[in-house]
């Protein structure tokens, strides 16, 4: 997809409990969602902007 076609608010699907399931899919291994450079700062504003959403 390129940026012309990515739409300029996110949006948010529900799906039926069978079609989430069957939409589903596992998660990457943990060491792959692990970010090992993050500064304490930069998590702090991570969690902050987290919390104004």
């Amino acid at each position: 997809m390129s940026i012309a076609e990515q739409p300029d608010e996110p949006t948010v699907r529900v799906y039926p409990p069978d079609e989430a399931l069957r939409r589903a899919q596992p998660l990457p291994p943990r060491e792959r969602l692990v970010i090992e450079d993050l500064t304490h700062d930069d998590w702090t504003a991570f969690q902050e902007a987290l919390a104004e959403a």
